[in-house]
């Protein structure tokens, strides 16, 4: 596959499989200047983000770090046993339930497996960020909470996704977990895809597993950084308006499989 190339619907931009790389590296400066200039240049042609040079980056990233809550020493390393047991249900358990379910047919696979754990310092802070509005709580309390601290992708062919969702849900029950909720956000202007929670009913630990075309899953890796910066209270809402500007303009571009809006539980 070409390394450009994201799709063959009707994308008019093209995303390098190591934008996300970049993107995810630069500051909230940077990041902002750098929406500016895409929402400004989706609405012409084709674009190359190679294009955009160094001098987006800036030091804004370490102030904007500085800024963020923290755990004391005791919630850190609480936080850290609970982490050890997640990885560990994770390892043993459930990538091989999900392996078995890649197995068992061909036309969709698992993606972005290397980040199938929340990392380490962003799950901290996420944590952090949840005591200061959670006063009373506890660090294992909010951790449970996270929905996303262990979890999968899986990428299917745009013409074979609504089937293959619906078997792969039901593949998913047969193994024994529990549904917990689901997200359908094809209909959404921010986000594109199927984001859905289960229970291994032994350990009771909640994942996530999200449900993608090549094209939406290209399009939330390279918006992740600009969802992350619209939550955190470092963002100036007019700033937060830039970045829902630029999650529009890049999912307003990915083609909906016919009858993915209509999947639920």
């Amino acid at each position: 596959m070409h390394p450009y190339k994201v799709m063959d619907g009707p994308l008019p931009f093209r995303i390098h499989r190591h934008h996300a790389a970049f993107v995810s590296a630069i500051s909230i400066a940077a990041f902002l200047a750098l929406c500016r200039f895409l929402v400004n240049a989706m609405y012409h042609k084709d674009i190359h983000l190679e294009s955009v040079t160094s001098s987006y980056l800036s030091h804004d990233s370490v102030r904007w770090r500085e800024r963020t809550p923290r755990l004391d020493a005791a919630q850190n390393k609480e936080v850290d046993r609970a982490r050890m047991f997640i990885r560990e249900i994770g390892e043993r358990v459930i990538v091989p339930l999900l392996r078995s379910i890649e197995a068992e047919e061909q036309g969709r696979r698992l993606v972005g497996f290397d980040q199938r754990f929340k990392d380490a310092n962003r799950l901290k802070h996420k944590v952090a960020d949840q005591l200061r509005w959670v006063p009373g709580s506890t660090p294992i309390q909010v951790l449970a909470a996270i929905p996303d601290a262990v979890r999968f992708t899986l990428q299917y062919q745009e013409t074979e996704y609504v089937e293959g969702v619906w078997k792969d849900m039901e593949r998913l029950r047969d193994r024994g977990l529990i549904p917990v909720d689901l997200y359908n956000a094809w209909a959404n202007d921010q986000y594109k895809g199927i984001n859905a929670r289960w229970r291994e009913p032994t350990s009771g630990l909640v994942f996530e597993v999200q449900f993608h075309t090549e094209a939406s899953f290209r399009a939330k890796e390279l918006t992740h950084k600009a969802y992350e910066w619209i939550r955190s209270d470092a963002v100036e809402e007019t700033d937060r308006a830039i970045l829902r500007a630029f999650q529009r303009q890049v999912n307003v571009k990915v083609q909906i499989p016919l009858g993915a809006v209509e999947i639920r539980e």
